[in-house]
């Protein structure tokens, strides 16, 4: 969701000294902001970004997405790091009335302008956590995007990784075992991110509710069951971006993740996470643009850029550049269908607002040790996952979204949501728990059926994505 144009400035260089002073400088003048605050308030404003998949008419990865953005010529769509993922960035919607069906014809516009260039180039584009088509050969460095930034944040890796990447190593269903040649791995994973822009007075609260219910989210949202031809975790896309994000330290078997869930809750702001980007996370993207204000925080968020946390703090500008505070939500998945997407954002906002306005803080309910545990859980048993819950309860992720769906309606309705919109994405919710069904589950379901012959597979999965049809309502 881009509120502020990011500036570019042609006099730039790497120097890690140089910005980390200026990052030193942005950093603390950002600490007086909060303690000034100095930051908006307002009303919750959502948007969404989508990453897809540019594929060939055989349905195998085709890193022409430049060319294809060109061919767009929209200014919603720009590049990811791989050569054949994209992102669609929707507009922002006040979070009230009809927003979510309001945001559902915005995405469907905006997917409509893709999926017909698309058919006029004999492309396939999909939405999908990962890709089931890709081979081991497209992490290689020629199938990262061409622009400069990326080059330079993979160059940098390789600089911290002192030219020694991390092994991916994933045990699911099967078990997986690769070193990435480059940062292209990472153009092979697919996400929704939702972003939900808050008050300064708000931010801590919803903050610390997003990470608690991150687990529960990803559960019946999760969609990448395979990667590089290998059955691993329902949402494989969570382990292979923990992994390829991380440093070596000391020797090859422990490392730095650049990709994390945290440490713990916040407890006075966001700026204890910013804070934290300053002091121990590596410099990714050394950048200095020297002639740029401090007060544009352009160090600081390059810095946030590169540090992938699951729910990550945004700092950004409205257009007489007043800061303001949002929350980037990048658990779930992309995919299966828009319809399913904004399902799975309505039951997030949902359970996101009823939680924050508790009198009892979800921190008091539920530990952070807890809430990661859950994530990652999730991540890899989907709707078989078992999770920890309030009171220290264990329950099993069905039984667990079968009482969180009303709170959810409940957060929807305090917000005004309209109930028409509340019935039918938070229907779709309801009707998916139960058929017990997600993304993940289909496509294993469907490779458990015919084989793995995952062109087979996408086929079929597209011909149902591009029907706008929900994923509870697909046939094997």
């Amino acid at each position: 969701m881009v509120y502020h144009k990011e500036l570019v400035s042609p006099k730039s260089r790497v120097d890690y000294d140089a910005f980390d002073r200026c990052l030193f400088s942005e950093t603390s003048l950002l600490e007086e902001w909060f303690l000034d605050q100095y930051f908006m308030e307002r009303e919750l404003v959502i948007g969404t970004e989508i990453e897809f998949f540019l594929l060939d008419k055989h349905y195998d990865p085709l890193p022409e997405n430049l060319s294809f953005i060109d061919s767009v010529n929209q200014p919603f769509l720009i590049p990811e790091v791989g050569a054949a993922h994209l992102e669609i960035n929707t507009s922002h919607f006040n979070l009230y009335g009809d927003c979510f069906s309001d945001l559902h014809k915005n995405m469907l516009d905006l997917w409509g302008h893709c999926l017909q260039e698309a058919k006029t180039r004999d492309y396939h584009i999909a939405l999908i956590g990962t890709l089931p088509t890709a081979t081991e050969k497209y992490h290689q460095l020629q199938f990262i995007t061409n622009k400069p930034r990326y080059h330079l944040l993979n160059s940098c890796l390789n600089e911290q990784c002192k030219g020694q990447r991390m092994k991916i190593h994933i045990e699911g269903k099967e078990t997986l075992s690769i070193t990435p040649e480059s940062l292209a791995i990472n153009g092979l994973i697919s996400a929704f991110q939702l972003h939900i822009q808050v008050g300064l007075s708000q931010s801590v609260q919803y903050y610390n509710v997003a990470q608690a219910i991150a687990g529960i989210v990803l559960a019946i949202s999760a969609n990448s069951p395979f990667l590089f031809g290998h059955y691993l975790w329902s949402d494989t896309r969570v382990a292979s971006f923990d992994q390829a994000m991380t440093v070596p330290l000391f020797d090859r078997h422990r490392g730095f993740k650049c990709c994390v869930f945290g440490t713990n809750y916040l407890c006075n702001s966001f700026f204890e996470l910013f804070d934290q980007n300053f002091q121990f996370f590596p410099r990714l993207l050394p950048e200095v643009f020297p002639d740029l204000s401090k007060e544009l925080m352009f160090h600081v968020r390059r810095q946030n850029g590169v540090v992938y946390r699951w729910n990550r703090p945004v700092i950004d500008f409205n257009k007489e550049l007043k800061p303001h505070l949002r929350i980037e939500h990048r658990g779930m998945p992309a995919g299966p269908t828009i319809i399913d997407m904004v399902a799975n954002a309505a039951f997030f906002y949902g359970l996101l607002h009823y939680f924050a306005i508790q009198p009892v803080p979800i921190t008091n309910l539920l530990s952070f040790n807890a809430s990661r545990r859950n994530f990652f859980n999730a991540a890899r048993l989907g709707l078989d996952a078992k999770f920890k819950w309030f009171a220290d309860r264990e329950i099993n992720a069905l039984k667990l979204l079968e009482e969180l769906l009303p709170l959810a309606y409940k957060g929807l309705a305090a917000l005004g949501i309209s109930p028409a919109d509340i019935n039918l994405y938070l229907g779709i919710i309801n009707k998916r728990i139960k058929c017990k069904v997600n993304g993940s589950q289909w496509q294993s379901g469907f490779i458990e059926k015919h084989g793995k012959d995952f062109y087979n597979m996408m086929m079929c999965y597209l011909e149902n994505q591009y029907q706008e049809r929900p994923v509870s309502e697909w046939k094997l």
